[in-house]
Order: structure tokens, then C-alpha cells, then sequence
């Protein structure tokens, strides 16, 4: 298991999308920079820590009440039986009145290298204060921890569907009732084409066969 920095060239078609309208080509290129030679693949602080924490990428500015989506520019492998827990720091949460929007971001196995994205880990984060709040570049804001999950009695655990894409792609893929319905129609579908087709040929072969009896 281990964290890796996404693509140069992900982490730009990134900063590409989500261009601010006043930001200069130097103000991009200067992330582009630091993204490339100083930006720290996640650590844990002390040899007892559970979490590890990553750093922010550039300077973060969220106003009171407002959402901020920030890109790490890091990826992680894990193994099958894994996932990431990413919670908010302490500091950042009594201090700062920061939390993460979903209180907890949790990041898949299967989420790594898939082709929407590499694996991105991007983090919401919510300003519940009243006040303006300026992160700086280097700064660390969350920690991830990396956690074991388990599989129920009955469940095909690794023999299921595969992700495809990014944020929210998991959506598209149907649950095992659903599958079962669509697997089910298939074949409905397929028996009721098949009859027909049968239904034809006998009705071909009777009227051959009456044919010749008439001739």
C-alpha cells in the first residue's frame, strides 16, 4: 500500500477545469511548480499516529458558511480488503470551525488509477464560522487513515461489478436486486425471441408439409 502524487498531466487538465476567471497563467503555472517539487505524498507525524496527514496544495480561501473543493493531487494503492478513512485535523475543526461536508471521506480500493480520474482524492471542506478563512499552501488539513472492511455472509466480495470511473460512478452500477431484474428480463426477452423463432419454423414446416400433401 502506499500514496503516490497523481499525473502532471491529471493535476493539470484539473486546474484547467476549475480555473478561477482572475487567475493569472504564472498564479497556474506556480501551482503547477509546487505541485511538481515541493508537495509532501502524505506522512504520519509520530510513530504513533493513525492518521496520515495531508498537506494543502496551494492557499485556500473559504468564506463564512461557504464549501471549498480542494485537490491534494494524491492517489493511494490499497489492498482489496481496505479503504481510507479521511477525517478532518483536530486543529482545524475546534480552531477554525472546519469540517469535511461528509464528515468523513471514505476512499475505496477500487477507486485507484480508474481511467475517469487516476484515483484523485479530492476533500469538501465546510467554514460553519462566521468568519473569512485563508488556509496557507503546506498547511495540513486532513489525515487519512487507513482502515479494514469486511464482507457479510453471502456476499461475493471481490467477484462483483468494477469501477469505472470517479466521484459518484458507483452510482451507475446496479444493486443485486437490480441485476437479478435485468438478468431476469434478458432472458424473458431471449425465451420470447426464441419462441417466435420456433413458432415460425413449425408453422414453415406445416406449410410445407401441406403443400406436398396437395400436390
Amino acid at each position: 500500500m502506499k500514496f503516490e502524487k497523481i499525473s502532471v498531466e491529471a493535476y493539470q487538465k484539473y486546474l484547467n477545469e476549475h480555473k478561477n476567471p482572475i487567475e493569472t497563467v504564472q498564479q497556474l503555472e506556480e501551482k503547477i511548480e509546487y505541485f511538481k517539487n515541493k508537495l509532501v505524498i502524505p506522512y504520519r507525524k509520530t510513530s504513533g499516529s493513525a492518521g496520515y496527514d495531508f498537506s494543502l496544495p496551494y492557499d485556500v480561501y473559504i468564506k463564512a458558511g461557504s464549501i471549498a473543493e480542494i485537490p491534494t493531487g494524491i492517489k493511494v494503492e490499497l489492498d482489496k480488503n481496505k479503504y481510507l478513512d479521511c477525517r478532518i485535523r483536530s486543529s482545524y475543526a475546534i480552531k477554525k470551525g472546519l469540517m469535511i461536508v461528509t464528515c468523513a471521506s471514505v476512499i475505496d480500493s477500487d477507486y485507484y488509477n480508474n481511467p475517469m480520474n487516476e484515483g484523485h482524492i479530492l476533500e469538501y471542506l465546510w467554514n460553519r464560522s462566521n468568519k473569512d478563512i485563508l488556509l496557507k499552501q503546506g498547511d495540513r488539513f486532513v489525515q487519512g487513515i487507513i482502515t479494514t472492511c469486511f464482507a457479510v455472509e453471502g456476499d461475493e466480495f471481490g467477484k462483483g461489478e468494477f469501477r469505472t470511473g470517479g466521484i459518484g460512478s458507483t452510482d451507475n452500477i446496479p444493486n443485486p436486486v437490480e441485476k437479478k431484474e435485468s438478468l431476469n428480463k434478458a432472458n424473458h426477452t431471449e425465451i420470447a425471441k426464441r419462441s417466435k423463432e420456433e413458432i415460425k419454423a413449425h408453422l414453415e414446416s406445416f406449410k410445407h408439409t401441406t403443400n406436398s400433401k396437395h400436390k
